[in-house]
């Protein structure tokens, strides 16, 4: 859904500094996240939707990516749910890109 390219641009880091397989795996995250907290399923925009795709389909646009690129880059920094200085929490933006998007049942 993002880009390994994009994603080192948002982080500004280099290849030696987080390999791309982990970096796969907090989009990945960041996508479970997102669809939990909305309660939709995510679909890249570059793609048609299928046939087959859930009532809650949602085409992921600038602020679902933006919010997406966000939690990476938490997850990049924060390796652990907490630190020895402070607890950490989801940057802010997040919830206010994706809120908007909330799915609730019929």
């Amino acid at each position: 859904m993002i880009e390994i390219s994009e994603i080192r641009s948002q982080l500004r880091i280099e290849p030696d500094e987080t390999d791309d397989a982990l970096l796969k795996r907090y989009v990945g995250a960041a996508v479970a996240l997102v669809e939990n907290r909305t309660n939709r399923k995510l679909y890249p925009a570059d793609e048609p939707l299928p046939a087959d795709a859930p009532a809650n389909a949602l085409v992921m646009d600038d602020g679902i990516a933006l919010a997406l690129l966000l939690l990476v880059g938490h997850f990049d920094e924060n390796r652990a749910a907490t630190t020895v200085t402070a607890a950490v929490v989801l940057p802010l933006g997040v919830a206010e890109l994706i809120n908007p998007h909330r799915w609730f049942f019929d």
